[in-house]
């Protein structure tokens, strides 16, 4: 089997509308589609953000070049040859995103081709399920803050990540909920070492299960263990950082007690699967960063389906439609293996048609 073209598409989505007042309504991913001369056609997804243009062209003009003809079941060749060509465009940031759009992808053609789950191919499953937690957008008004984490535990979620920065909307949503439902707080990056600790400390008497990336920048992880060693609070983050070896830097100065790799920023699953390796080898809690389309949020399933480091399964916002005619399977709080080879799903072509952003 040789790959013959890669197509990489930016779509947008919005959010179910839970509350009037969230300051974040839409979804801007990276559709990557890989085909091969066998027409079995692997599907992964890249992160964009404000580069979603620049992604796109990074896949369609220079990552293209570098497999085309290759056999697709060599990820690991495929995904060293991709980063030692882009090495002159940088080590971590969009050159990483794009790779991780056709990486993923690959590991849909090889699970395909085989008849098997991909996490199968990563070792097997490490357990039939996985908690999962909503991941709640940021809300402007706490009583809205309520409302949609009373819906989130009507859908059966029994964890809650808040991306509030306010002690208030924090204290109401512990409040709302009962003792049996986790709640984290993820801040992302907006506080200076001394404000997190304040914060932080706050934070000690309301049972947060992890404060995420509270200071700013998110790679001050000198800070970062500074403040773990001065609070009660587990500290989380990962999901701005791009190599195996800087969440090796992460562990040996004791910044986290949650490591969070996105898969559509670091490069693919191969990379996830070494970090959990990593973390492993260090008795850390792994919860993939994964807010994203569906394909993302099933690419970060298979990892943590397979590794035992891996606790959670970040579950975003429900779109109004999806990219894809097969969903999660949730059940009291737990999402289900997927039984489909591959990573699990099929793309709708008539929705994935209908939110194409054309540049």
């Amino acid at each position: 089997m040789k790959i013959t073209d890669i197509q990489a598409t930016t779509l947008s989505f919005r959010n179910q509308e839970i509350v009037s007042s969230t300051s974040w309504s839409e979804m801007r991913r990276i559709l990557v589609e890989v085909e091969t001369d066998e027409d079995i056609k692997g599907v992964g997804e890249a992160f964009g953000a404000l580069s979603n243009d620049a992604v796109v062209s990074l896949v369609e003009d220079g990552l293209k070049r570098i497999v085309i003809g290759e056999d697709p079941f060599n990820i690991e060749k495929l995904a060293h040859k991709m980063f030692q060509s882009s090495t002159y465009m940088g080590r971590t940031g969009i050159i990483r995103h794009a790779i991780a759009g056709v990486e993923i992808a690959l590991w849909d053609i090889l699970g395909k081709a085989k008849g098997m789950p991909v996490y199968q191919l990563l070792g097997g499953a490490f357990r039939e399920r996985t908690k999962a937690y909503a991941s709640m957008p940021r809300i402007n008004k706490v009583d809205d803050v309520v409302k949609y984490v009373r819906y989130c535990v009507q859908n059966g979620f029994k964890a809650i990540k808040l991306h509030q920065r306010d002690l208030e909307s924090i204290i109401a949503a512990r409040e709302a909920t009962e003792d049996e439902v986790e709640i984290m707080v993820d801040a992302n990056c907006p506080w200076t070492r001394t404000e997190a600790l304040a914060v932080a400390r706050a934070c000690e008497e309301y049972d947060i299960r992890w404060l995420e990336e509270p200071i700013q920048p998110a790679d001050d992880y000198f800070g970062l263990a500074e403040l773990r060693a001065s609070v009660d609070v587990p500290i989380a983050s990962g999901e701005n950082e791009s190599t195996l070896r800087g969440f090796k830097t992460i562990i040996e100065l004791g910044a986290v007690d949650v490591l969070q790799p996105s898969l559509t920023k670091i490069g693919g699953l191969l990379l996830g699967k070494k970090i959990c390796t990593l973390a492993e080898a260090y008795n850390l809690e792994v919860a993939p960063h994964s807010w994203t389309l569906p394909m993302g949020i099933f690419a970060s399933l298979h990892l943590v389906v397979s590794s035992p480091s891996c606790t959670y399964l970040e579950v975003p916002p429900a779109l109004e439609e999806s990219p894809l005619s097969t969903s999660l399977l949730i059940d009291d709080g737990f999402v289900l293996l997927p039984k489909e080879a591959g990573l699990g799903y099929d793309l709708d072509e008539k929705i994935v048609a209908k939110h194409k952003i054309i540049s």
